[in-house]
């Protein structure tokens, strides 16, 4: 009792010590759209390797320390690494786990990079750790935030504690340009699913609660696997998704059919004020809703960027999915 006492004294000093926060630039903005198996290598891991991630203290009543994994799978496009973080848990947890990818830069730094590219580029696990430890400041962002987004989230998190997910980011190879992408759609959905999800299942503390999201060439990943696979996503979701107003029509096209076969399936698109690919979402969102695809819209701060990744883009897919994943 003494030391449950100690520790929550100590999250209020934490709380009221914390700055506060000045204002930022563009608000969050947000449009909810009323709604009107591939086959592949099931072997085991070729290469898996463990290493110990430091993060934020582990929750009280955790027993085992959180790891970070790194593993090689096969695939069409050869063997690929796939880089994950387990929370730090109890012996009987089991978390939802989102599978995030990387943009281009990443897929040309080559497969092993490549796949560590959310956590040692885009700092996924610093974002984690802050929202385990809330509440957030302009830095947390960035600096790309406005103080009425600062204030929601900050609300959310005191109202809402987050909750942990396994973290999974696979290498995504560069075989999606242009009409490349639906020609590759197939073999990579086929690696998730028939590869990557098997292993998750098999030996990680995982339940049947699995989204997908990815930033610019990650989020036309996303788009790509989610809408082939709607019966194992509960969620879909894009960060400044790198997509062509030639395509619109073929993606919305893909996402009607995965509506029909999960109804209830939710989809995000996120984009920012100072993205280059803001006003080509926007015209996706518009095509969706024609198309009679729900799905929400949402416009943040920031630019097209690694600082908008280590901020705006971790913060926000992370706070987004582990909502839908509970």
């Amino acid at each position: 009792m003494t030391h449950r006492l100690l520790v929550s004294l100590f999250g209020c000093l934490l709380w009221l010590g914390c700055r506060a926060t000045t204002p930022g630039k563009v608000g969050v903005e947000k449009s909810e759209q009323a709604p009107s198996s591939t086959s592949g290598a099931r072997e085991l891991p070729a290469r898996t390797a463990e290493v110990r991630q430091s993060v934020a203290p582990s929750p009280l009543g955790a027993q085992l320390e959180a790891k970070r994994l790194s593993w090689t799978l096969p695939s069409a496009f050869g063997p690929l690494p796939v880089e994950i973080w387990v929370p730090p848990r109890s012996s009987s947890q089991r978390f939802g786990v989102l599978i995030a990818f990387h943009g281009r830069g990443e897929s040309l730094k080559g497969p092993t990079r490549g796949a560590q590219g959310w956590f040692d580029d885009y700092r996924l696990l610093a974002a984690r750790d802050r929202l385990t430890l809330p509440p957030l400041n302009r830095d947390d962002f960035q600096r790309f935030v406005t103080a009425e987004r600062l204030v929601e989230i900050n609300h959310q998190l005191a109202t809402d504690p987050y909750q942990d997910m396994v973290l999974v980011t696979p290498y995504l190879p560069d075989v999606l340009k242009k009409e490349q992408a639906f020609e590759s759609q197939p073999k990579l959905a086929a690696f998730i699913a028939d590869a990557l999800v098997p292993q998750l299942r098999a030996q990680l503390p995982v339940r049947e609660q699995f989204a997908v999201d990815g930033v610019s060439l990650g989020g036309r990943a996303a788009l790509l696997v989610g809408f082939a696979l709607p019966t194992l996503f509960r969620s879909i979701g894009t960060l400044q998704a790198a997509i062509d107003d030639s395509e619109l029509d073929a993606f919305a096209e893909l996402g009607r059919e995965a509506f029909r076969q999960k109804p209830h399936l939710k989809l995000r698109l996120l984009t920012s004020d100072e993205d280059y690919y803001q006003a080509v979402n926007r015209e996706f969102s518009a095509v969706l809703v024609r198309a009679g695809v729900a799905h929400e819209l949402s416009v943040v701060s920031g630019t097209h960027s690694y600082e908008f990744n280590r901020g705006p883009g971790a913060v926000e897919m992370l706070l987004h999915h582990q909502r839908l994943l509970r």
